[in-house]
C-alpha cells in the first residue's frame, strides 16, 4: 500500500470510528429518550424517527467498511 492509500485508509478509519461511537451511543440511548440540541434547547426525537437514524448509521458503517476494503 502506498502512502496516499495509507493516508486515505487512516482517514476513513477515523471517520468510521466516529460512526461506531454514534452507534454505541444510540444503542445506549435506547434505554433513555433520544434528543438533540437546537439553540441550546434539548428536543426529543420521536420514536418513529429513531429507525431512520439507526438505518443511516448502519449504511454509513457499510460505506466506510466497503471503502476501506477497496484500498
Amino acid at each position: 500500500m502506498d502512502l496516499l492509500k495509507a493516508l486515505k485508509c487512516t482517514e476513513l478509519m477515523s471517520e468510521r470510528d466516529i460512526i461506531i461511537d454514534m452507534r454505541q451511543k444510540a444503542i445506549e440511548g435506547e434505554k433513555r429518550e433520544w434528543s438533540f440540541l437546537v439553540n441550546e434547547n434539548k428536543m426529543p426525537i420521536p420514536t418513529a424517527v429513531k429507525s431512520i437514524f439507526r438505518e443511516a448509521i448502519e449504511r454509513a458503517l457499510n460505506y466506510y467498511n466497503s471503502e476501506i476494503q477497496k484500498l
